[in-house]
């Protein structure tokens, strides 16, 4: 009796290759797909809740269904450090990947517990404030993509600059989603790859 499949790993890794591509071609997505935009999911300012604040003069539009969050809703405070945290890996659990367009005032790093991160990770002074023109980097909002785990918390640490109160605030933009283990896709098309398997046998043994 002939079989079907090989246990050697270049079998396993073709057969994981052609699932992956399955669900690419058809799209899949997993239903914990959310939006973590500042002023819809619950981001925290140095451990409380954030609210919306003012969007000034000179601050970029909202969009994406996001807003200026800061400590208040006039957007003043005394200048320092604010430490804005979201709990990604409890709002949508892991393993899982997002994506954000981001602003503040004046300057602001990200970081992520228990993930990475990618694209512009910081727009920071010296060289300009991070919500209109002239922001370091020139291109605002920013960009930045990750990944995360169930135990994953993405921070934000905006720098508010000056010597008396003045506005301060964090703008972003985005959705995050879940993504299933390549094993769990394996399984769901397993019938599919069943059949391309069998097909590529008929074709080597005519």
């Amino acid at each position: 009796m002939t079989l079907l499949y090989s246990t050697t790993e270049e079998t396993r890794n073709k057969t994981r290759k052609i699932a992956l591509l399955l669900c690419a071609l058809a799209g899949a997505s997993d239903s914990s797909a959310a939006t973590i935009g500042t002023g819809s999911a619950p981001w925290q300012v140095n451990g409380s809740p954030a609210v919306a604040t003012t969007t000034q003069f000179n601050y970029f539009v909202p969009f994406g269904g996001a807003t200026w969050i800061g400590v208040n809703a006039n957007g003043s405070v005394v200048p320092g450090i604010y430490t804005f945290t979201l709990d990604i890996g409890t709002l949508i659990g892991g393993p899982g990947v997002f994506n954000l367009s981001y602003g503040a005032d004046n300057s602001v790093g990200w970081s992520i517990t228990n993930g990475s991160l990618a694209g512009t990770l910081s727009c920071l002074n010296p060289g300009g404030d991070c919500f209109g023109p002239g922001a370091t980097p020139t291109t605002v909002p920013a960009l930045l993509s990750g990944t995360f785990s169930g135990a994953s918390v993405l921070t934000a640490t905006v720098i508010n600059d000056g010597g008396t109160p003045n506005p301060m605030a964090l703008f972003a933009a985005g959705t995050a989603s879940a993504v299933p283990e390549p094993s769990t896709w394996i399984l769901a098309f397993l019938p599919i790859i069943v059949i391309l398997q069998k097909s590529r046998w008929l074709k080597l043994h005519k």
